[in-house]
């Protein structure tokens, strides 16, 4: 069975947390949101018993990052949007714990003494953007779950159309920009421009295409190993852009 867990390239993983971590993946994908949660929660405590790197700090983020994101999944079925203002602080700890490195107020050395530190940063400043692309999303699912139609001229749609996570999904991308995931880069892009569909926003939803496209070309030179995953999300979510209630629909089903 393949993992549902993108792997890394340069950082090293506990393979024990993994292990925790890809069933974490797996009840969460089965809709086993108990399972997935415990799950993860071990992976936490297998990382808490071993010397921390750099290599350990991003593999809790991204557990962290996959817990919140458990909790999206809860929170749509559920209609509830206090779940989901749960998954946002989840996921919000999870941009903290690595906003220190993406600045550069901190840096922790990798535990591979061999590793080129510049591919190192690429590779936690793609798991950084990643998990900012995520609020983006929760916004987004949070718009549909409360109801809110950004298309419009009142005062509620003008708010929304401030664009709170518009500008998360603009910051993820310039952050995955100058990251080494192809496949988070594209996805990136690919909710971006649902976004704007669903702000009835069509020339921005052609931009964030265009983002893909570029990301997707850039995949193929510079991470092929992602290049099947890019190309499938491409596919998948061109589907949620064809109409308004398409996009809207999406949002629930491939949040």
């Amino acid at each position: 069975m393949s993992s549902p867990l993108i792997g890394a390239k340069v950082l090293i993983t506990n393979s024990e947390a993994q292990q925790f971590h890809e069933s974490g993946l797996r009840a969460e994908l089965a809709g086993n949101y108990e399972q997935a949660h415990e799950s993860f929660d071990v992976a936490h405590v297998v990382l808490n018993g071993v010397p921390q790197t750099l290599d350990t700090v991003v593999q809790a983020a991204r557990i962290t990052r996959d817990d919140g994101f458990t909790y999206v999944r809860e929170a749509i079925s559920e209609h509830s949007s206090s779940i989901l203002d749960q998954a946002h602080r989840i996921i919000q700890n999870s941009v903290e714990s690595t906003a220190p490195l993406v600045s550069g107020v901190a840096f922790i050395s990798t535990s591979r003494p061999e590793a080129n530190p510049q591919k190192a940063q690429k590779e936690f400043l793609a798991e950084h953007g990643a998990t900012v692309s995520l609020l983006g999303r929760i916004a987004t699912v949070k718009e549909v779950i409360v109801g809110i139609d950004t298309r419009g001229n009142s005062k509620e749609a003008q708010n929304a159309r401030r664009n709170v996570e518009q500008q998360l999904y603009s910051l993820a991308h310039d952050i995955l920009r100058r990251g080494n995931n192809g496949y988070y880069r594209v996805s990136n892009a690919m909710v971006g421009a649902r976004q704007e569909r669903l702000n009835g926003r069509l020339p921005q939803t052609v931009r964030w295409l265009g983002r893909a496209t570029t990301g997707l070309a850039w995949t193929a030179l510079r991470d092929p190993s992602n290049l099947k995953a890019a190309v499938r999300t491409i596919g998948n979510r061109a589907r949620h852009l064809r109409s308004y209630q398409a996009a809207v629909n999406s949002v629930t089903t491939h949040p």
